[in-house]
């Protein structure tokens, strides 16, 4: 962790984190998450040849490699941001989802020996819940470039102001939400309200007071 001092005092802190996954997860079975650059045939073809898979998004210029995007668990540095944010710091952590890694566990003593990284790429928005959940955040706030939950995507009049958790539970078993877009953080949202009995948000990422304020945006209420 590095950290500078800012404004009144404030240190913002940096934790490079390592988010928890099962190695029995299915999404280990069925990579989906793009990373890396677009590649070539040629290129494409030496990623399928090294074992990765490859795929190639609609409208865009050409095959990247796809790895798992398995459900996070758990958020190593938990402990660790807890004692800064008692010290006072501002704490940034979980960027990119964490880094994904399965604990290997001594089978006599039951404790865990090593952290393995494994080729995957966690949700961001997921670990962002769990680690709003196991600090007790007042709330959680997920920023995007959309201005709200939609039941249209492309048409902003669409926009759904508030949510209980039933409605928010009834949305996500649709087919309104896009599979890698607003359904995680939906999900994410709905995840924190259970667990904590307070309101979460979404929105766009340059109107985070006014959606604090219920002015724009969407607000998951339990």
């Amino acid at each position: 962790a590095e950290g500078r001092a800012g404004r009144a005092g404030v240190v913002p802190v940096t934790i490079s984190s390592h988010t928890v996954v099962d190695p029995s997860d299915p999404a280990f079975q069925a990579p989906t998450k793009p990373v890396g650059l677009f590649l070539s045939e040629e290129e494409a073809q030496e990623a399928r040849n090294a074992g990765y898979a490859v795929e190639k998004e609609e409208g865009k210029d050409g095959p990247r490699v796809v790895v798992p995007s398995p459900t996070p668990k758990a958020v190593i540095e938990i402990p660790a941001a807890k004692g800064l944010l008692e010290a006072g710091g501002v704490v940034i952590m979980g960027g990119g989802g964490g880094v994904p890694v399965i604990p290997e566990v001594d089978p006599v003593t039951n404790r865990r020996t090593r952290l393995v990284p494994v080729d995957a790429v966690c949700d961001k928005d997921l670990t962002a819940s769990i680690i709003a959940r196991e600090l007790r955040a007042d709330t959680l706030l997920i920023l995007t470039d959309i201005d709200a939950v939609r039941k249209d995507v492309h048409d902003p009049d669409t926009r759904i102001a508030s949510l209980t958790l039933s409605e928010a539970r009834a949305l996500l078993k649709s087919d309104t939400l896009a599979a890698g877009s607003m359904r995680p953080k939906l999900l994410a949202c709905v995840e924190f309200t259970f667990a904590t009995k307070r309101a979460s948000y979404i929105g766009h990422l340059e109107q985070a007071n006014d959606i604090l304020l219920n002015k724009c945006g969407t607000k998951i209420v339990p």
